[in-house]
Parts: structure tokens; sequence; C-alpha cells
């Protein structure tokens, strides 16, 4: 090999790789799991305000709406600088949207405090460590990442009866500010395990990303998807106690159900992609069943019957984690941050609109005519992912090449490695690990 060039070595899975997924772990926990509890505040920041369902909604929309319109600004300066710049960013942005929430006497001081400081926050905290778990896996970066995502289901389980006990014994207000107490140390012990690997050969994006099938395909279908995607999760406990009289600590255990299903679906689905099963196909299933699921929402009329699709509902939530894999199995490592960021984008616009629509739609003409109406778009989310396996015509990642360890660029002087110029790479050193 001459002097000065850079050639490749090949990067298995490493031990060191879990150190991440528990610090993304973490991050899941308080950017998705928290937001699945604060909607159990639904009713009574409805109380607080009297205000109607559809602007109580918009809390929470626009949460999930800047979370995702904001992924393209974090992909980029995850790039350029790094996760654990980004996440450590993140968590004050999210600690301050918590303070900032509880002294709140208009709704649209929440509008601005947890949608839009909330929602970026969690874009840099979430976004970032997904990116940068999948730097460390190639056979089992479909486990790694529902591990990761699992964090969230664990957030519900958890959050969901903080949230209502410290409401219940104080007020809501107060329940913020400990939260945000919490949220500080937890994020710390994150932030200090955003450890990136020797990182992978950047390449430049070029517009030709957005020409690709792929691409195009997904900037459709996801809109439709959030659209109807987070109806559930923002109505589960408002349903609870306005429709089925349950009490709002029964209400609550909802969050947790819905929490402990979500988990357990996120690493069951996550062993079968590694399995050997295309991310594409469980991930367009899951939706479409989840679309069904939504539309046979109001038909649930006990507090039994609501448990018990809670849990299926939730399993096949889970699906939702496979977007970053689909992703990663379509373009190239280097690209897969922004390729992400821009994508959540327009998966933005459906989360921004989605939940306040199916509000209206409440309001003026029942639980059945709003859940139809999500229902429906997440079925015809599904089926259009279901076109991009049958209809894709550029190269696609195999499963042989998914095999592979991932091709990283190495000089000839790096002491961590010796490439030999016609023979295996040789290990000097333990795996390489750059903070």
């Amino acid at each position: 090999m001459a002097e000065g060039k850079t050639d490749v070595v090949r990067q298995p899975d490493t031990p060191f790789g879990w150190i991440p997924v528990v610090g993304g772990f973490i991050c899941f926990f308080w950017s998705w799991g928290g937001w699945y509890a604060w909607n159990g505040l639904f009713s009574v920041l409805q109380e607080e305000f009297h205000a109607s369902k559809s602007d109580v909604a918009w809390i929470s929309s626009l949460a999930c709406a800047f979370l995702q319109f904001s992924s393209f600004l974090t992909g980029l300066l995850a790039q350029r600088f790094s996760a654990r710049f980004v996440v450590g960013l993140g968590s004050i942005f999210l600690t301050l949207a918590y303070i900032g929430s509880s002294f709140a006497t208009e709704l649209w001081h929440l509008y601005l405090a947890f949608g839009v400081f909330g929602g970026a926050g969690s874009s840099m905290i979430s976004v970032s460590c997904v990116s940068l778990v999948s730097q460390w896996f190639i056979k089992r970066r479909a486990f790694a990442i529902g591990w990761v995502s699992a964090g969230s289901g664990v957030g519900a389980l958890a959050l969901g009866p903080l949230f209502e006990t410290l409401t219940r014994h104080y007020d809501w207000r107060t329940c913020l500010r400990v939260i945000a107490g919490i949220i500080v140390p937890t994020m710390i012990a994150a932030t200090l395990c955003m450890v990136r690997r020797v990182p992978v050969k950047r390449m430049k994006f070029e517009p030709k990303w957005m020409k690709d099938p792929v691409y195009i395909n997904l900037a459709i279908a996801l809109p439709f998807m959030f659209f109807g995607y987070w109806t559930y999760n923002v109505y589960i406990a408002n349903y609870a106690t306005t429709e089925l009289d349950m009490d709002p600590q029964d209400a609550s255990l909802l969050i947790s159900v819905f929490g402990i299903a979500n988990t357990i679906g996120r690493i069951i689905l996550s062993l079968w992609v590694d399995e050997r099963v295309h991310p594409l196909i469980v991930y367009a299933v899951s939706l479409t069943a989840r679309g069904i699921f939504t539309i046979f929402f109001p038909l649930v009329r006990t507090p039994i019957m609501y448990f018990v699709y809670t849990c299926l509902c939730s399993v096949f939530s889970a699906g939702g984690l496979m977007l970053p894999v689909v992703v990663a199995k379509y373009f190239p490592l280097s690209v897969v941050p922004v390729i992400n960021g821009t994508v959540y984008a327009f998966a933005g616009i459906g989360s921004l609109v989605g939940s306040p629509s199916v509000g209206i739609m409440i309001d003026r003409y029942g639980w059945v005519s709003g859940a139809v109406t999500a229902g429906l778009s997440l079925a015809l989310s599904g089926v259009m992912m279901l076109m991009i396996f049958y209809t894709a015509k550029l190269p696609r990642v195999t499963e042989t090449d998914a095999q592979k360890p991932l091709l990283m660029p190495v000089e000839d002087t790096d002491p961590y490695k010796k490439v030999q110029a016609d023979g295996p790479t040789v290990p000097l050193l333990p795996d390489p690990v750059r903070i």
C-alpha cells in the first residue's frame, strides 16, 4: 500500500457498541417516554385552561412536529460536531421545556415551551443517538436500535404513573418541575455514554438521494402515517376518563400498559428483522394493522376491553422503530443522519396537523369520525410502504451486504489498526473508540 493513502478495514459488531445503546435507551426514555406520559395530563390541561380537545392536542402535535422538523438540522449538527454535543444541548432544551411549561398561564405558553422547545430538544436527543448506534452495529443493528427505542416504552411505563401521582398529590405544575429535576442527572449519564466509533468516510449529501424512488415514497407516505399515528397516544387518557368514566389513576395505568406492551413488541420485532425478515415488511404490516385498530377504537366501551385494546395497539405501534432501520437498509451509512432528518421533516407535516384535526372532528361529529379518518390514513401509509419494497428500482442493500461489516477508512499510520497490502487486517489494539 502506497504511503499516505487511505485504505479500509472492516469493523464488526463489538461489545463497546452497547455503551451508546444504554445512553440511547435513556434518551428515548425521556424524549418519547416523557411525551407519552405528558398526554396523561390532557384532561387536566383541558379543565385548567377551559379548552377544547383540538386546542389541547396542539401541544403534543407541536412537540412531535418540531421533533421531526428539527431532525434535518440535528443530523447536520451531529455530523459537524458530535452526538455527545448534540445530546447534551438537547438535554438542556428539554429541561427548560418542562420548567417553562410549569409557569404557563395561557395555552400558547405550552405551545411554545413544550411544543417548540421540548420538540426541538427531543429531536436532538433521539435522532443523534439512533444515528450513533447505527455506526456500531451491522449484523445486530435492528436489535440494538430496538433496545434504544424500547426506552420510550419503559419511559411510558414509569413516567405515566409518576405524572399522575405527582399531579394528584400536588399539581401539574409541581409535577413538571420535579420531572425537570430528574432529567438533569440522568441525561448527564446518557450524554457520557455517547461514545462514537471511528467515523465512516463522510460522503457529501447530494440531491441525487432525494431523487431515489425509496426517498420519494417515504416522503409521500410519512405525512399520512403520522397524521393518524399519534391519535391514540394523544387521546388515550382523555377517552378513558370522558367516555368510560375511568378514574384518572386507572387511566394513567393505561399509559403504563402501553409502555410494557410497546417495549416487548419493539424487542420482538427487532429480533425478527435480525433473523432476515425485511424491516420494510415489518414496518408496513405494523402500520396497516395499527390503522385497522385505530378505526375500531370507538367500539371499546368497557375498561377491560380498553386495557386489552391498549396491549394489542401498542404492540403494532412498536413497528414505528423500523424507520431508521429501513433508511440504513437502503442508503449508505454516511448519509443516513441527513436522510433521516429530511424524511422526518416530511413526517412532521402529518404530526403537526393530525391530532388537532382529529380533535376537531371528535368535538363536532364524535369519536367515530375522528378514529376512522386517522385509521384510514395510517392504513394507507402502510400500503405505500409496501410499494417501496416491490417497486424500488435502485440497488438495495441485500441480505448478503447486510452481513458485511462496515467499511471504515483508516490511515496507514493509524495506531489502532495495521492494514496489510495483500492480507487481512491485523488488530494491534482493542476495538478503536474515539470520544
